[in-house]
């Protein structure tokens, strides 16, 4: 994610979020709405752009060795039923999988 700005301090529920992110060769623009925030558990937020939605959930679980973060993201739409050319499934696993690494690294300074 890049270029983020948002409408509050603080990660609440109804915070807005705008960033772009490139699955494509050029960037794409979303606007994120936070869900649902549940304080060390887990964080929701949705995106709607023409032909896509996204969902995604992040849980966060206390372990001996620290905090285990899962995420799930689901897709719908008609650039999710183009799954691999309109939506580069691949691709869109590499930018989790960074924003997650980013997230450690950020959590951890």
């Amino acid at each position: 994610m890049k270029n983020v700005v948002w409408d509050k301090k603080c990660l609440d529920e109804g915070t807005n979020i705008k960033c772009s992110f490139s699955p494509y060769l050029f960037p794409v623009e979303m606007k994120i709405k936070v869900e649902r925030v549940i304080p060390y558990d887990r964080i929701v937020w949705s995106a709607k752009k023409k032909g896509l939605s996204a969902y995604h959930e992040f849980f966060f679980q206390e372990q001996a060795e620290g905090i285990l973060v899962t995420s799930r993201e689901t897709f719908s739409g008609l650039l999710a039923r183009g799954s691999g050319f309109l939506l580069p499934i691949k691709t869109m696993e590499t930018l989790t999988r960074n924003f997650l690494q980013d997230l450690k690294k950020v959590s951890e300074s």
